[in-house]
């Protein structure tokens, strides 16, 4: 099976953004020691994690938008290809038109030499019989003179 190109591998998907403190729920606002439990430890723990899933999901964004790039640049890429067919495309049907030209042309000539041929055999033949007359008529010329002299 043809496998695709590397730079056409499915993208992972996003993570969804973690909430920052000005938009936390009320339950992580009480575990992030808002709740007036003196808990500080775990609101800056909670703040470390959102920071580097913020930060993982701008690698992963940087990521998609690197992939993105280069789809656009293999698209580019076919698209050139495709015109390049085109361009080949439209050079092949010129040549494909001359050749039917010439196909046509090649077609009346050889059907004008057949006509040619007809009447050249036609006018051997006729040719030919006024040959045959004449020698018949020299002949007969010849025997009469032989046999006018025979006589005398």
């Amino acid at each position: 099976a043809p496998r695709p190109h590397p730079s056409l591998q499915p993208l992972p998907p996003l993570k969804p953004l973690p909430q920052f403190a000005g938009e936390m729920s009320p339950a992580m606002d009480i575990e992030a020691g808002g709740g007036g439990e003196g808990g500080g430890g775990e609101g800056r723990q909670l703040q470390t994690q959102q920071l580097q899933a913020l930060q993982t999901n701008e690698r992963e964004m940087a990521e998609r938008e690197a992939g993105i790039t280069s789809i656009q640049r293999a698209v580019n890429d076919v698209s050139e290809i495709f015109q390049d067919l085109a361009l080949l495309v439209n050079e092949q049907g010129t040549q494909i038109d001359n050749i039917q030209t010439n196909i046509e042309t090649a077609a009346a000539s050889t059907t004008r030499g057949v006509r040619e041929l007809v009447r050249a055999d036609a006018s051997q033949r006729r040719q030919r019989k006024r040959t045959c007359c004449l020698m018949m008529c020299v002949l007969v010329i010849i025997l009469i003179i032989v046999l006018a002299i025979a006589i005398h």
